[in-house]
Formats: structure tokens, C-alpha cells, sequence
């Protein structure tokens, strides 16, 4: 698997760990140097293939109570909306990090899901149902399609 530098929806930053809801960014085309969230453009993907988004949570975290969610969802945006004023559409939604077993603690995983779009932009938007005991450390990728994995 390849993953190119410029084709990150999150990853760095100055504020490594994610703890709670973060929007999507607006910021066309620029990385946001506190999250390391950015808007891409990926033209037309390959309609035969597509493209896949990796999620990569390196470092276990922690929910503050049993039964919280936290989810990450792509959106995308129409040719010459790249600061998705316009109409969004949901690409892919992830499944909710998953607890090991009772206790709140969220396992370190990996989730990959693949994705066709006639949308030029894509964003992240991570959506937590309250904010994280401990944060994670979380980046999100754009690479040539893989097989739907977590």
C-alpha cells in the first residue's frame, strides 16, 4: 500500500490526539496546522477501481462512559464547491471504533473502506457522541483501492 503525503485527510498537526467532534474543514486546499485536516481535490475517481480511505488509530483511547461512539465519515463536494458551502454527500461512513469488550478502553485498528464519487473534493468529519476520556492518535488516508477492511 502506498500512501502519499499529499493525500491525507488528517494526520499531524500540532494537536496529535483527536478528543472529541471534529467538522470538517472549509480551508480550501490547505492543511489546518493545529488538527492537520485538509480538503482534497481528487478529480473524478476511477470509475472501474476508485480509491480507498485508510483510517489508522496507532494509540488506544478511551471513552468516557461504556456504549459512547465515535465514527468517521467522508463527505464530498461538487466541482468548484471546495469549501462545501453547497451540497455535501456522505461517501463513506466508518463504523464506530470499537471497545475492548466491558471496559471503555478503544482498540488501536485499522479500517479501510473503498469509494467511487463523480465529486471533485473530499473532507473528513469525525463525530463523537461525547468527548474521549483519552484521545487518540488518528490519520486518515486516500490511497489506490484496497479491499474494505474493519
Amino acid at each position: 500500500m502506498i500512501l502519499d503525503y499529499l493525500l491525507r485527510l488528517r494526520d499531524g498537526g500540532t494537536t496529535a490526539l483527536v478528543t472529541n467532534t471534529e467538522a470538517g474543514t472549509t480551508t480550501t486546499l490547505s492543511r489546518v496546522a493545529t488538527t492537520g485536516q485538509s480538503v482534497l481535490d481528487i478529480r473524478k475517481t476511477n470509475q472501474s477501481r476508485g480509491l480507498s480511505v485508510v483510517v489508522v488509530s496507532s494509540t488506544a483511547g478511551e471513552y468516557t462512559t461504556t456504549g459512547d461512539t465515535f465514527v468517521v465519515t467522508i463527505e464530498g463536494a461538487a466541482d468548484g464547491d471546495e469549501d462545501f458551502a453547497g451540497t455535501l454527500e456522505t461517501l463513506i461512513t466508518f463504523p464506530s471504533f470499537a471497545e475492548t469488550g466491558a471496559t471503555k478502553a478503544i482498540v488501536a485498528q485499522i479500517l479501510i473502506r473503498r469509494f467511487l464519487t463523480q465529486k471533485r473534493y473530499i473532507r473528513s468529519v469525525l463525530t463523537a457522541s461525547a468527548a474521549l476520556a483519552t484521545g487518540l492518535t488518528l490519520g486518515i488516508f486516500v490511497t489506490q483501492a484496497m479491499e474494505d477492511v474493519g
